[in-house]
C-alpha cells in the first residue's frame, strides 16, 4: 500500500481511531483498560499502545499529525488515553 492509497481505511482521527478500537478489541480487554487509574495507563505501552503503533499508526500520516505528536509512542499514549476515558464516561453514564 502506498501513502497516497486512497483506498486506505484505517482511521485518519483520534475519534475514528477510538471508534475503530471499540469494535475490533475485545469487550474483555476495553473492560480491562477501564478498570485503570489514569496513573496506570502507562502500563499499555507494550501492549495495546504498541499495538496501535504497528497496526494504526505506522505509516498513517494523518493520524498522527490528528494527535499532534510527532513521535509514535506520544500519538499511541494519546489515542489509549481517548479510548480510556471514552470507556470512562460510558461507565458513568450506564452508572448512572
Amino acid at each position: 500500500m502506498q501513502l497516497s492509497d486512497p483506498t486506505d481505511q484505517r482511521p485518519k482521527t483520534v475519534e475514528a481511531a477510538v471508534e475503530y478500537l471499540l469494535k475490533t478489541m475485545p469487550k474483555t480487554a476495553l473492560q480491562e483498560l477501564a478498570t485503570l487509574q489514569d496513573e496506570q495507563l502507562i502500563q499499555t505501552h507494550y501492549g495495546l499502545a504498541a499495538g496501535i503503533r504497528n497496526a494504526v499508526l505506522h505509516q498513517n500520516p494523518a493520524l498522527r499529525k490528528a494527535t499532534k505528536h510527532r513521535q509514535l509512542d506520544d500519538a499511541s499514549s494519546e489515542i489509549v488515553k481517548a479510548l480510556w476515558s471514552k470507556l470512562r464516561n460510558q461507565g458513568e453514564a450506564v452508572s448512572a
